[in-house]
C-alpha cells in the first residue's frame, strides 16, 4: 500500500499549475512562464474515485514553495501524504518535506521525511533517523524547473528535457533520471467533455511513464499512470 501511494505521489508531484500563455503561429496558446495558483483534482483508480488531491505553487521571499496533498481511501486502508518543497528562483533546492499516513481500523503507521541542501551536501531525516549524502551530479527537484525549460524550449514538439531529479521517498540516498517530453497535441475526453490539449510524457527510472494532459492556457487537466495493472487518474475537478 505505501509503495502504491508513492506512485500516486509521483503523479501530483507532475502537476503543472495554471500560467500565462503565448500564441504560436498556429494561434495554440502554451504556457509562457511559471506558474502560481492552486487546483484540486480527483483521485481515479480503474474508474472509481477513491480520493482527491490539491497543488499549489506560490513565491514567498525569493522561494518557490510547491505544496501537495493527497487523500486515498482504498477499502478499510486510508493514505494522506502532505509535501511541501522549497527552491530558490534559480531551481536549486532548499527543503523536502513530507509525511504519509497510513490508517487501518485502530491502526495508524507514520511516514516522515524531510531533506536539507547545503551546497551539493543533503541532510536527510527519516522518522528518528539522520544521514548526509553528498550526489556526485548535479541534481533538481522536477516540476518547475523542467516546466521552465520546455517554455525556454516554446514548446517545440518532440523537445525534451532531462535531468537529475531527487526525492528521498523514492531513493533516499541517489538522485533519479527523470524525462519530460512534449509529444504535442491531442483530443481527449475529460469529465465527460471532449478537449485538445497538449501532451507531456514523463519517463521515470525504473517506474512507468506518466502522461500528463495540460489545457491550451497551462492547466492540467489530467495525469496518467499505469502500474501494477492499476490505472491511477488525476482529473481536474471543474466544481472547484
Amino acid at each position: 500500500m505505501i509503495k502504491q501511494s508513492i506512485t500516486v505521489t509521483l503523479l501530483f508531484i507532475l502537476l503543472l499549475m495554471s500560467c500565462n500563455k503565448i500564441s504560436t503561429n498556429n494561434n495554440i496558446e502554451y504556457p509562457s512562464k511559471l506558474p502560481l495558483g492552486k487546483y484540486s483534482y480527483k483521485l481515479i483508480m480503474n474508474g472509481s474515485e477513491i480520493g482527491r488531491a490539491t497543488t499549489s505553487n506560490t513565491i514567498s521571499e525569493n522561494t518557490y514553495i510547491t505544496s501537495t496533498e493527497m487523500t486515498m481511501t482504498i477499502g478499510p486502508v486510508k493514505n494522506v501524504t502532505k509535501q511541501t518543497v522549497k527552491e530558490t528562483l534559480n531551481f536549486e533546492p532548499i527543503s523536502f518535506e513530507s509525511i504519509h499516513t497510513v490508517t487501518a481500523g485502530n491502526n495508524t503507521q507514520k511516514i516522515s521525511w524531510s531533506a536539507k541542501f547545503d551546497g551539493k551536501k543533503i541532510t536527510i531525516k527519516n522518522d528518528n533517523n539522520t544521514s548526509e549524502f553528498i550526489p556526485k551530479e548535479t541534481f533538481r527537484f522536477d516540476g518547475n524547473y523542467m516546466l521552465n525549460e520546455l517554455i525556454n524550449k516554446k514548446f517545440k514538439k518532440n523537445s525534451a528535457v532531462s535531468l537529475k531529479m531527487y526525492d528521498p521517498t523514492l531513493e533516499p540516498e541517489d538522485i533519479i533520471p527523470i524525462q519530460v517530453k512534449f509529444v504535442g497535441e491531442k483530443e481527449i475526453k475529460i469529465n465527460n467533455q471532449t478537449k485538445k490539449v497538449l501532451h507531456l510524457v514523463y519517463a521515470i527510472e525504473n517506474f512507468k511513464n506518466i502522461d500528463v494532459y495540460l489545457d491550451s492556457k497551462g492547466v492540467v487537466q489530467k495525469s496518467v499512470i499505469v502500474m501494477l495493472n492499476n490505472k491511477i487518474e488525476l482529473i481536474i475537478d471543474p466544481e472547484i
